[in-house]
This record gives structure tokens, C-alpha cells and sequence, in this order.
């Protein structure tokens, strides 16, 4: 099973370059996630699932067109299983901000990684 770092890579990196937290590239458009999570559906003190609550934000030069690099963003994340994201415009005067957010409900809680 992967890791929800793994699928958000795998379903963002195909459409821009993507890190997780800061982005420490040299790209001027880029994106980068990051996420939440608290325990659900609790049974003899503790959680059976754990939901993430997902933001990716693009970003990029004020004069860039990402009408189609959002609409990309969200299809992706979408595929990817995750649910359909909302967005945000944080831009200000330094640039384009848009924040996704979305979730995610993984089941697997305490399988063996190794």
C-alpha cells in the first residue's frame, strides 16, 4: 500500500513538478502539499480509519495562464481516489496562490510497512 506522500506525488508530479511542505526547487510553477490527519470511527480507544485533510498549492507568476493547470490539478487528484478538491485564490501581489483541498480515508492503519 502507499503511502499518501506516494499517491499525491504519483498523482500530481505528471502535471507539475510537486514536493511535499517547500518546495526547494528551481521552478517558477510548481506545486506542493500538505496535510492533516485525526482518527474516525473509534472502537476499544482508538481510531479503525484515519482521514487526511489534504491542501496542494499551485503556484506560479502572476502573468502565467493555469486555467488548465487547475483544471489538471483537480482531474488528478480526483483519479487518484481522492475526493473532489475545492479551491481557493490566495494570490496576492506576488503572484499566483491557488489551494486545493481535499481528503482522504485510509483504512489500513496498522498494517506492516516493512
Amino acid at each position: 500500500m502507499q503511502s499518501l506522500n506516494e499517491r499525491l506525488m504519483d498523482a500530481l508530479t505528471p502535471v507539475l513538478p510537486t514536493m511535499p511542505g517547500t518546495y526547494t526547487g528551481s521552478h517558477d510553477t510548481y506545486l506542493a502539499f500538505n496535510y492533516d490527519t485525526t482518527g474516525m470511527e473509534y472502537g476499544d480507544n482508538q481510531p479503525a480509519v484515519e482521514r487526511a485533510l489534504i491542501q496542494v498549492h499551485l503556484v506560479a507568476p502572476m502573468t502565467a495562464n493555469t486555467v488548465e493547470t487547475r483544471k489538471a490539478v483537480k482531474r488528478a487528484l480526483f483519479a487518484a481516489g481522492f475526493g473532489w478538491p475545492s479551491m481557493t485564490d490566495a494570490s496576492d501581489k506576488l503572484g499566483q496562490h491557488y489551494v486545493f483541498e481535499c481528503e482522504s480515508v485510509e483504512v489500513d492503519l496498522y498494517a506492516d510497512d516493512g
